[in-house]
C-alpha cells in the first residue's frame, strides 16, 4: 500500500485487500483539473502521456471523479495506491517519471499552467498503469478509503460520512495547520487523539 504522508488510517484496512486477480487498487482523482474528459478526444498533453507510456487511446476506458463527479479517462489519485509488488508497477512509475517529466515536449505545458507541473507525476502514473494493466485487473477502492477530509465541504452529500470515525482512511492536507477540525463530527477517542497529535501532524 502506497499512501501520501498526510494520510491516517482510522479503521482496520480490510477494504485495501485486492480481490481475486486484481493487481492495482485505486481511488479516482477528486477533481478533473488537468484530467482528460471522456467526452472529448485526448488533448495534446494526454496524447504525449499516452505516446511516451505506450498507451492506445482507443483502449482507454473512463471513471468518475470523486468530488466534482465528472466522467474522465482513467486518472488515478496518487495519494493511495494498492499494488501486488511482483508486478513492479511502482518501479515502472518511478522509472517513467524520471525518464519523461523533464522532456522538452512537456515544457510548454508547465509554462502554460502550474497544474501541469504539479500533477505530471499523477499523469505519468495514469499512463504507466494503463500501459501495464487491463481494465479487469484494476479495482476501484471504496470512497471511504483516502477520503479527502480537506474537501469535506464540497464532497457529494450523498456519500459524505456522518463522522470521521466512519472512514477507513483519510487525507488531511493543510488541516493540521488549523486549531480545530470541526468541519465534521469526530467521536472519542479519535477526537482526543487527533488533538494530541496535531503538532506532530503539522510537522509532517
Amino acid at each position: 500500500v502506497w499512501m501520501d504522508r498526510d494520510s491516517l488510517v482510522v479503521h482496520e484496512p480490510t477494504p485495501l485487500s485486492l480481490p481475486g486477480s486484481k493487481i492495482f487498487g485505486y481511488r479516482p482523482v477528486d477533481h478533473t483539473l488537468i484530467g482528460s474528459p471522456a467526452s472529448q478526444p485526448p488533448d495534446s498533453f494526454w496524447s504525449l502521456i499516452y505516446n511516451y507510456c505506450g498507451v492506445d487511446p482507443q483502449q482507454v476506458g473512463s471513471m468518475i471523479t470523486s468530488v466534482d463527479e465528472k466522467t474522465i479517462r482513467p486518472y488515478f489519485n496518487a495519494g493511495m495506491l494498492v499494488v501486488r509488488p511482483q508486478q513492479n508497477l511502482l518501479q515502472s512509475w518511478a522509472t517513467n517519471f524520471r525518464d519523461f517529466y523533464t522532456l522538452p515536449a512537456f515544457t510548454p505545458f508547465y509554462k502554460q499552467d502550474f497544474l501541469y507541473r504539479l500533477f505530471i507525476h499523477q499523469a505519468i502514473l495514469a499512463g504507466t498503469i494503463l500501459a501495464q494493466t487491463e481494465d479487469e485487473e484494476r479495482h476501484e477502492l471504496p470512497h471511504l478509503v483516502n477520503y479527502p477530509l480537506h474537501m469535506h465541504a464540497s464532497y457529494p452529500a450523498s456519500r459524505c460520512p456522518a463522522r470521521l470515525n466512519d472512514v477507513v482512511s483519510f487525507r488531511y492536507d493543510t488541516l493540521a495547520d488549523k486549531p480545530h477540525w470541526d468541519i465534521i463530527p469526530i467521536d472519542e477517542p479519535l477526537q482526543s487523539w487527533l488533538n494530541e497529535q496535531r503538532k506532530t501532524l503539522h510537522q509532517i
